[in-house]
């Protein structure tokens, strides 16, 4: 009795073994990011991002699965890195602006396990809008006897046009001079131009003339007094 108890308790651990050796394949699973995280753009003009995968283990082939909105952007061309062999069979290679999906899929002969390049994908945008373009559930990672699923990070595309800054702040030639001809209206200068002398010497020499025809009118009622002030006397 006890020898058949201790041959059920080790077939009881081999299949405990058994069944994480066979569930490790599912945990070893391939990282994704896209880069630049964040990027801005106008509507009309186009973005390219870089894909870059992150084995946990030996992988030999990557399939990538990107979701974007259709109705803000538009895939334009996907560039495979250097190193990657493309495969196009149908399921594996699709570039659908309907629905907004795009599906590349290429091979790595001699197998990576440390982050690499898997390739470059080009947007253009749309109209102005918050796009996110994500990993779909369909990125799949190819060991060499399985197969797992892909998670990644995606990226976010901020759509909108340049800002108009308010008068004064620009460095165009336009700015600066209506704000060099506000300073000028504004600060005390003064005039040294030929008419301006001129117009405040003819100023001062009236005020001499009118002074000197004051002095003479002053001088003859002067004399005049006097004058009169001695006859009275005699």
């Amino acid at each position: 009795m006890k020898k058949y108890m201790k041959k059920i308790t080790s077939l009881k651990i081999a299949a405990v073994v058994l069944g994480f050796m066979v569930a490790i394949p599912a945990f070893a699973s391939t990282g994704a990011t896209l880069a630049p995280s964040t990027v801005h753009i106008a509507p009309g003009a186009t973005v390219t991002l870089t894909v870059t995968v992150a084995p946990s283990t030996n992988n030999y082939a990557e399939k990538i699965e990107l979701k974007y909105p259709a109705d803000l952007l538009e895939a334009v061309s996907f560039t495979p890195a250097s190193g990657w062999m493309p495969l196009t069979q149908s399921g594996y290679d699709s570039m659908d602006n309907t629905t907004g999906i795009l599906v590349k899929t290429a091979g790595y002969p001699d197998g990576l396990s440390s982050p690499t390049a898997f390739g470059t994908v080009t947007f253009r945008a749309k109209k102005e809008g918050t796009a996110q373009v994500a990993f779909g559930a369909n990125s799949t990672s190819f060991e060499l006897n399985t197969q797992t699923p892909m998670t990644g990070t995606g990226a976010t595309v901020i759509i909108a046009a340049a800002p108009v800054a308010p008068a004064g702040t620009t460095l165009s030639s336009a700015t600066n001079l209506a704000g060099a001809n506000e300073t000028a209206s504004t600060t005390p200068t003064t005039d040294l131009s030929a008419s301006a002398i001129g117009a405040g010497f003819h100023f001062s020499w009236l005020w001499i003339i009118g002074l000197i025809i004051l002095l003479i009118f002053g001088y003859i009622t002067l004399s005049e007094y006097n004058r009169r002030k001695k006859e009275i006397g005699k």
